[in-house]
């Protein structure tokens, strides 16, 4: 940018003008940033005083092919201030785009706060996209401004050799500096406000030509309405009349009194005015007597202690200094009271509660005394007190145990629900959810996880209240209780105990888990020492083996684990948890619905509520695509309080704290006739939801999508007998269907099970989706052994790619694993009956899945894995 000259416009009679111009640039000038400066103009009154506004006028216009952003300044005035120091004065178009050639028209008035040179220049600010703001060029075409501080009548801002000349004698108005004297552009000398001293013939120091009495001294008497006369002296009012002045006693409605018919001054209000003696009226006087707590709710005692009756009026409630309820209350005669309560209720929160109730809280009535209507009270707050009273472990089976507690609200009130959580060796282990605890009470309690100790002394630490969601007025500190607990460390089969000399490393061996475990005292023989460690056989160590319990309970299990299942939950498998492991799913309809989810161990890994009835399904699969399975619930249209509807979720958090999620749900006729799956019938990047209707005789199926549900449909040929899904007798009948890649062609087809009392034999169809709204293609037909009380289930236990249909047959408790291409291929005997669940999944890490059965009589889960079943035929 080059440097042009400024122009100043002087004018020698601009002090006389308002508005005259101090100082002008016409321009133009564009800078280094394309922005052009036309048509500044300061304007105003001369001499500049401190607190005068002056006028700022300028245009600014982007001359550059490209639109700028402004910054939060804008357009704006710069300022070097007489200290030194640049500010940004007043600012206009704040966050604004200037287009190419546009131009931003400025027009502010500014003032400046203290005296002295201040030099003023248009300036911009621009704040690029993701990069740092900064003004246009400093003092660009600049104007310097002298500012003074405004004398007042009288007296003139000089510097005192200016003062000394002009007046001979002369004495200061002001001890602020009003300006300066300035020699090549700095300030030298200070100026003050001078005058010529005033004269005071009576020596008062009220000025002559100020004083109504000027041989006469003015007498203060501390009641100065400088006249420069004496004043009267005030006197008292009579008993029982008070000092007002003629404002405030004639709008209170007071009569002044008269003395041998003169009023009698008092005193002088701010030194000046006179007040007089007032007789008072006969007023009310009305005045909060008691405030007490009745459960949450606050009562109160109105008196009026005043010589005249108290018209209605408000009476308010503040609770901690905040106003809760304002209501009406009557009229009260003088003498009279009343008792009254709020409908708002209170809550005590902390150690205690502020209560506040206030008569005439605005102020209706006039009383004989305006500052006695409240009264405040400090009320103790009642609290519960969460503490754990006792910790303890209970064995429940070889090496695993669970821990117990007992919590207590030793407070005085219920404590609302909270979580209690479990911490091991200093590390989270599980948390309960707490149902309220009323006053006193005390519970046994454990936790859900199953605890596998890896040491023989632990700390176990339990915490009630974890998360402060009750509020135990400063008694949380007691939540806490710790025990060291010593454990008898266990080897479970397969792994056993030996001792470690000779080594069985050498012989075969490793250590269980890959965990230097002790199981038994240490004997010293000679000068070595022989400690019993847990091994298992180098032949049978598998991942899958590392945890206990693994056992066989004489039907051929290899695994199994208690588990709480009866006849009407629900019973299927899969990883929800997306650890590349199945989970076994336990659906409770009792008490409303539960959800628990087991590791093939037995350990419980998740337990919660979920909406469950004993007509309602389960089902779980991958119906978002995020490669973790969701679970999916068909709600029964004769439940109560719903009309059929189908909820999705996931199961959410990290090992420890696992919690239920839900993710979706819709409305969708469904019954107990109907069935609920989960598969990939067609080409895509996750699972459907299918529902078999025993209405309509079609399945209908849900694509679910970022929250949307896209719905297909498709038939079954016109001769298949009716599909019906039910557990009861009510006519002899009971279908399955199934979802099952049966054809190796990355997709699942439809397992259709029929079972029908007029057919010889029961029959399995194999279908392929053929499109929505189309009749589903039959591949197979084959005879099976299918009735009415059986149950079936899908999955790959051949590891041969394609998935099998497992059969649980009630009146011969055996399990069959068909091929539904080629028929019957294995059957494995164990005890399963109709009240019974199975399920197929991946729970170890194999290439092959496991059958699961839900034992309803023996409260426990058995997994077989295909090698232990028996082959049929040659």
């Amino acid at each position: 940018m080059g440097v042009k000259k400024i122009l100043f416009v002087v004018l020698s009679l601009s002090a006389l003008f308002l508005g005259a111009t101090i100082c002008s640039y016409e321009g133009p000038d564009t800078s280094n940033d394309l922005m052009r400066l036309t048509d500044f103009v300061v304007s105003g009154k001369e001499p500049v005083y401190v607190g005068q506004d002056i006028d700022v006028h300028f245009k600014i216009q982007n001359v550059d092919k490209l639109p700028k952003s402004l910054g939060r300044y804008g357009i704006n005035v710069r300022a070097k201030t007489p200290d030194g120091d640049t500010e940004t004065l007043r600012y206009d178009y704040s966050y604004k785009t200037i287009g190419s050639l546009e131009t931003f028209e400025f027009d502010k008035s500014i003032g400046f706060d203290e005296p002295g040179v201040w030099i003023v220049w248009p300036s911009y600010h621009i704040e690029p996209v993701g990069g740092q703001g900064y003004y246009g060029p400093d003092y660009w075409h600049s104007c310097s401004i002298e500012v003074e501080r405004e004398c007042g009548s009288g007296c003139e801002c000089l510097s005192e050799n200016e003062a000394k000349k002009k007046f001979g004698e002369y004495e200061k108005c002001s001890e602020e500096i009003c300006g300066y004297v300035y020699m090549q552009g700095e300030p030298s000398e200070e100026k003050y406000c001078f005058r010529e001293p005033l004269k005071d013939s009576d020596n008062d120091t009220v000025p002559d030509e100020e004083d109504r009495c000027v041989d006469v001294p003015e007498t203060f008497n501390k009641y100065m309405d400088d006249d420069g006369c004496p004043d009267e002296v005030p006197s008292e009012c009579p008993e029982g009349m008070v000092c007002r002045t003629p404002e405030v006693g004639e709008k209170s409605g007071y009569s002044m009194y008269f003395y041998n018919n003169k009023p009698i001054v008092c005193d002088y209000l701010d030194y000046q005015t006179p007040m007089y003696c007032y007789k008072l009226p006969e007023k009310p006087d009305l005045t909060v007597a008691d405030v007490w707590l009745n459960g949450s709710y606050v009562y109160y005692k109105v008196k009026n202690i005043g010589p005249g009756g108290a018209g209605a009026s408000n009476i308010s409630l503040y609770i901690n200094q905040v106003m809760k309820e304002e209501k009406r209350i009557d009229q009260l005669e003088a003498g009279g009271e009343m008792e009254g309560s709020f409908s708002a209720q209170v809550e005590c929160v902390g150690s205690s509660i502020s209560v506040k109730v206030a008569a005439d809280s605005r102020g209706e009535v006039s009383e004989t005394n305006e500052n006695n209507n409240e009264l405040q009270r400090t009320f103790e707050c009642q609290k519960p007190d969460l503490i754990i009273t006792d910790v303890w472990v209970e064995n429940v089976s070889c090496g695993v145990y669970n821990i117990k507690y007992k919590i207590k609200n030793q407070g005085n009130t219920r404590a609302g629900r909270s979580r209690t959580k479990l911490y091991i060796n200093g590390e989270f282990f599980w948390e309960n959810d707490e149902r309220e605890l009323d006053a006193g009470e005390e519970r046994v309690l454990f936790f859900y996880g199953a605890w596998t100790p890896d040491r023989s002394m632990n700390n176990i630490t339990v915490i009630a209240d974890s998360e402060n969601a009750v509020d135990e007025g400063g008694m949380e500190g007691n939540n806490r209780r710790e025990e060291e607990t010593e454990i008898a460390l266990q080897c479970c089969p397969p792994c056993v105990c030996l001792p470690n000399y000779p080594n069985p490393i050498e012989m075969g061996y490793r250590y269980c888990r890959d965990v230097e475990t002790e199981c038994g005292p240490s004997a010293t023989l000679g000068s070595v020492k022989i400690t019993p460690m847990c091994y298992i056989l180098e032949t049978v160590f598998e991942d899958y083996f590392c945890s206990p319990l693994i056992t066989n309970f004489g039907y051929g299990e290899s695994f199994s684990f208690s588990a709480d299942f009866t006849k009407w939950d629900g019973f299927v498998a899969g990883d929800v948890l997306g650890d590349e492991r199945d989970e076994a799913i336990i659906v409770q309809d009792d008490g409303g619905g539960r959800i628990q989810i087991y590791a093939w161990n037995g350990t419980l890994l998740m337990s919660a509520p979920i909406r469950y009835t004993p007509y309602d399904r389960v089902a779980v699969g991958d119906v978002y695509g995020d490669e973790k399975e969701e679970i999916v619930v068909a709600v029964d249209e004769d439940a109560p309080g719903d009309d059929g509807a189908i909820y999705v979720y996931q199961i959410t958090g990290s090992p420890g704290s696992y919690s239920l999620t839900p993710i979706i749900g819709f409305n969708e006729w469904f019954t107990h006739y109907d069935a609920l799956l989960v598969g990939k019938l067609y080409e895509s990047d996750k699972e459907q939801i299918v529902v078999a209707s025993d209405d309509t005789d079609m399945l209908y199926i849900y694509d679910v999508s970022s929250g949307r549900i896209d719905k297909k449909s498709a038939s079954f040929p016109v001769d298949i007998h009716e599909f019906r899904y039910t557990h009861e007798a009510d006519d002899g009948t009971h279908d399955e269907i199934l979802v099952a890649d049966v054809l190796m062609g990355g997709y699942d087809e439809i397992v259709f099970l029929e079972n029908e009392n007029s057919l010889e034999k029961s029959l399995a169809y194999t279908f392929r989706y053929a499109g929505d709204g189309r009749p589903l293609k039959l591949v197979r037909k084959i005879n099976i052994p299918f009735t009415k009380y059986d149950g079936a289930a899908a999955g790959d236990v051949l590891g041969d790619g394609r998935e099998e249909v497992i059969i649980g047959i009630d009146e011969t408790r055996a399990i069959y694993i068909i091929d539904p291409m080629f028929g019957l291929v294995k059957v494995h005997y164990r005890r399963w009956t109709k009240y019974d669940g199975i399920a197929v999944g991946y729970f170890i890490n194999m290439n092959k899945a496991q059958v699961a059965v839900a034992i309803d009589e023996d409260d426990a889960v058995y997994g077989t894995f295909e090698d232990e079943l028996m082959r049929m035929g040659g």
